[in-house]
């Protein structure tokens, strides 16, 4: 199987991201999510790019200061690694991409939705764009698509969660059909789409229009 992007944007119009409230004026002003790999290595602490985050973490870059989510879903015990990868190597993987939710106008699909609920009581920062202005933000870079939750591997049925190098692919390589995609994501830093929304309150504004 493998999916096809047109039908893709047919059933998820709309992709989500999830970030710390502080974190609006960083992101206006950049009007780009960076990896964590990118921003790490700007604020001189490579160090840190192999190690889960159990807490917050705070970076002082030239742009201002930027906020990273813990990383307390990613349980080594819940995870199988594939490919020779070690913790700290997957921990690594996953620093290297920037990450949306797929869903539809009125919010995330159920995995995003559930991560929503997790971090409700930070209340954190929804950016809301259409996911056809998200790819034409970034013609250069290949969308890459996960059936899985990346970040927050479970058991099922008795099993661990299998995690590898090819736990996210571009379109051609997916293995399943594009209703299945959990999560979307990009192996670089991307730019935010001009109509980029979020939600102050009841309704969803113009992200860059605003001031947070």
């Amino acid at each position: 199987m493998s999916v096809n992007i047109k039908e893709f944007v047919r059933l998820r119009p709309y992709v989500f991201h999830i970030s710390a409230r502080e974190n609006g004026s960083f992101l206006r002003g950049s009007r780009r999510l960076f990896t964590t790999l990118s921003l790490l290595e700007v604020a001189g602490r490579k160090d840190l790019a192999f190690t889960r985050r159990t807490d917050c973490l705070t970076l002082e870059l030239p742009l201002g200061r930027v906020t990273l989510k813990d990383q307390k879903p990613l349980i080594e015990a819940n995870t199988q690694l594939l490919g020779g990868w070690s913790f700290p190597d997957f921990v690594h993987y996953l620093n290297g991409k920037t990450y949306f939710w797929p869903g539809t106008e009125s919010g995330p699909i159920g995995p995003g939705r559930r991560l929503l609920e997790h971090y409700e009581m930070d209340g954190p920062l929804v950016l809301r764009m259409k996911t056809i202005d998200l790819f034409a933000a970034n013609p250069n870079l290949a969308p890459l698509f996960s059936p899985f939750n990346s970040g927050a591997p479970r058991y099922h049925s008795g099993q661990k969660a299998v995690r590898g190098p090819d736990l996210f692919t571009a379109a051609d390589d997916f293995p399943r059909r594009a209703s299945e995609v959990v999560e979307l994501a990009f192996a670089d830093n991307t730019l935010l789409p001009e109509s980029t929304e979020y939600r102050p309150q009841a309704g969803w504004t113009r992200f860059f229009d605003s001031i947070i």
